[in-house]
């Protein structure tokens, strides 16, 4: 620090030091290579945003059917459990929906109830080919907890005819430790259509169940999912009703406006959600056993069953049934009609009364509902006055908007995940406010510390600076001394000389010239002391101040002065070039006094050489003249600069005679002098 402060001026120190805080800052924030704070709070606003744009995850309450659930194992069995769905036709997939069971724990929390810790899908084009891997999980984890389904896309383009779900490695069942495996639901999707919807399954030995259970092996792929649908926009449509119905079997007719081939029907439940506990059972209104015909003709003279439906118990009854039409492909129909000949029984006090009601029908050709919007008749009263049989095509439910099956369970899934990545936004936002904090209250300290550090730097400089100034001073105040101090012995030495040389005029006349020129030279050299302690930025440009001193101190003499490297002068320290420039005048002035020259020669040569250990400056002053020698005699006032100089001299006299002085000189280069 001690050099530092000797070598290198204020701005320089400033400007490392700064530099210095610049680096240690961007070292900080290059440590902590996690998202900004900027970046995490973009990102949370996006989530925030997005989020009211996605379906709500709405959890069915009511009795239904649960899903597939394999045989249990008291320890992870060795083997692999699998589950396989067979397409009615070869079909190529967009992606594939795995709905968890789900569970409620102590917390009062949902959960997925053991999902598979590891599982793979793979794909069969046919019975004999082999078999696809559409997707490989072997660590699940990241997965989990979740209760929204998981999407998976299908990448192949190829044409399949079943999937497979094989899982292995098994999670344990919430309830009592078990190791089993379980879905809800699997979908798979083809142009928007549930290719599994009511197709065949197969699973491991032990686990086909086809009883009427909530765990049946069907309702694997019975569309039934434990979601009600909720969308974020849309006005609610309340259910359609019927009021307590007679003998006569109730019948819904949907004019199509045109002509269309049947594929899938999806009728809404009657919604029950919105109390807990549910006043009525999950299928109030659903009766247990329907009819849907299709017709060209308004009177059904020839109808066409295009499907015939008996639902034995409520555990296959959920808020959305889903059947695909078993039509011929070529068929259109304009007109539909969904018969119940067993209609819902409501279980009243002392009565039981006959009902039916749904809160939404679709009719699919392809993936587009052709029902929505279309006129509907009843031939049975509403429950209410201001129902309206229009209420089963609005294409709403109690919630708001329908949303394509597809869509729905995508944005499910995609809420959990934003959900997810929200939850670990906020914790990491909240570290990054206390670090900034802790941040913040570091830099004030450390700007009062550099404050408090370059106040202290400018004081020193300033009383460096003035040190200095008063040491020069110093030296060309004794420069002065000793110039006055010489002379003046001279000069009496002269005047006891002119006194006894009264009696000889001739020697007397000389002695005055002698004491009136070197009264002149003490005079001028007064002078020119006085100059320099007044000048403010002395030796600033020491080759200008050299060439002045010779031209003064030489006029009646032949010299030359040549300067190489004179560029390198002005890293040479300030005190370094006033002692060089006194050097320089004491060898001049000697030459006047003592030698008698007529011509002078002056060479300076600067140069920086580079080591290792840093930048050095070479300095060589050559002084050559052409009058009697010093014949080995070094004057006491250069020995004396050239020490304060910490150079070495040398005096010798060329083979031509006169004298030459030789100062060499080596420092460490110092940027700004």
């Amino acid at each position: 620090m001690r050099y530092i402060l000797r070598h290198h001026n204020t701005g320089f120190l400033l400007s490392k030091i700064l530099s210095l805080g610049a680096v240690v800052l961007l070292m900080a924030c290059q440590a902590d290579r996690s998202p900004s704070i900027t970046a995490l709070e973009q990102r949370k606003a996006e989530i925030n945003a997005e989020l009211p744009t996605l379906a709500y995850l709405s959890l069915n309450s009511g009795v239904s059917s649960i899903g597939y659930r394999s045989h249990p194992y008291p320890e992870p069995p060795e083997h692999k459990e699998w589950v396989e769905i067979e397409f009615a036709e070869p079909t190529t997939l967009d992606e594939i929906v795995l709905v968890p069971t789900i569970w409620r724990d102590t917390h009062g929390t949902f959960q997925a109830d053991a999902f598979p810790a590891a599982f793979t899908i793979t794909a069969r084009g046919s019975t004999t080919s082999p078999a696809s891997i559409i997707a490989d999980y072997p660590d699940t984890s990241e997965l989990l907890p979740r209760v929204s389904p998981v999407v998976i896309p299908v990448e192949l383009q190829d044409t399949f005819s079943s999937i497979r779900i094989e899982a292995s490695r098994l999670n344990r069942r919430a309830l009592n430790n078990e190791y089993i495996l379980q879905f809800a639901e699997v979908l798979a999707f083809s142009k928007g259509r549930n290719v599994a919807l009511r197709q065949g399954v197969h699973s491991s030995p032990r686990n086909s169940r086809n009883d009427d259970s909530a765990w049946q092996t069907t309702n694997l792929v019975d569309g039934i999912t434990p979601y009600v649908m909720n969308a974020p926009t849309g006005e609610q449509s309340p259910p359609f009703v019927s009021a307590p119905l007679g003998t006569q079997i109730p019948r819904i007719t949907i004019d199509l406006g045109q002509s269309f081939p049947i594929h899938v029907i999806r009728i809404h439940t009657v919604e029950q959600g919105d109390t807990l506990p549910q006043s009525y059972p999950g299928d109030f209104g659903t009766p247990s056993h329907f009819v849907l015909e299709g017709s060209m003709d308004a009177a059904f003279s020839k109808p066409d069953t295009l499907l015939d439906v008996s639902l034995s118990t409520i555990h296959q009854i959920g808020p959305i049934l889903e059947w695909p039409v078993s039509s011929d492909s070529q068929a259109k129909h304009r007109y539909l009609r969904l018969s119940a000949p067993k209609p819902y029984i409501d279980k009243g006090v002392g009565t039981d009364f006959l009902r039916l009601g749904f809160a939404e029908i679709e009719i699919f050709s392809g993936s587009s509902n052709v029902a929505h919007g279309k006129d509907v008749q009843t031939n049975f009263m509403p429950s209410a006055a201001g129902l309206s049989p229009a209420n089963l095509t609005d294409g709403r439910n109690f919630y708001g908007n329908l949303l394509p099956m597809q869509q729905w369970l995508g944005e499910l899934s995609r809420r959990h995940d934003l959900e997810r990545e929200l939850a670990a936004i906020m914790p990491a936002l909240e570290a990054k406010y206390s670090r900034q904090k802790t941040n913040i209250r570091r830099l004030v300290w450390a700007v009062a510390a550099l404050i408090v550090g370059v106040g202290f730097i400018l004081l020193y400089e300033r009383l460096h600076r003035t040190r200095q100034e008063t040491l020069i001073r110093e030296r060309i105040a004794a420069n002065l001394h000793d110039e006055l101090g010489a002379n003046l012995h001279a000069i009496g030495k002269l005047g006891e000389l002119a006194q006894d040389s009264l009696d000889d005029p001739e020697h007397l006349n000389d002695a005055v010239q002698r004491i009136r020129s070197l009264t002149k030279r003490t005079g001028t050299a007064a002078k020119d002391c006085s100059h320099m302690l007044l000048k403010q930025k002395l030796c600033d440009d020491l080759a200008a101040e050299m060439k002045r001193e010779s031209t003064r101190l030489l006029a009646d003499l032949e010299h030359q002065l040549s300067i190489t490297g004179e560029e390198h002068l002005s890293r040479l320290r300030r005190r370094s070039r006033i002692d060089l420039l006194l050097f320089y005048k004491e060898c001049l002035i000697n030459i006047l006094r003592h030698s008698g020259a007529t011509t002078v020669q002056t060479h300076l040569d600067v140069s920086i050489s580079k080591t290792i250990r840093g930048a050095h400056t070479q300095l060589t002053l050559e002084v050559t003249d052409n009058g009697t020698g010093l014949h080995g005699h070094t004057p006491s006032a250069l020995k004396r600069r050239a020490k304060l100089l910490k150079a070495k001299l040398e005096i010798t006299t060329p083979e031509d005679g006169g004298s030459r002085i030789l100062l060499s000189l080596r420092s460490r280069t110092s940027p700004f002098g």
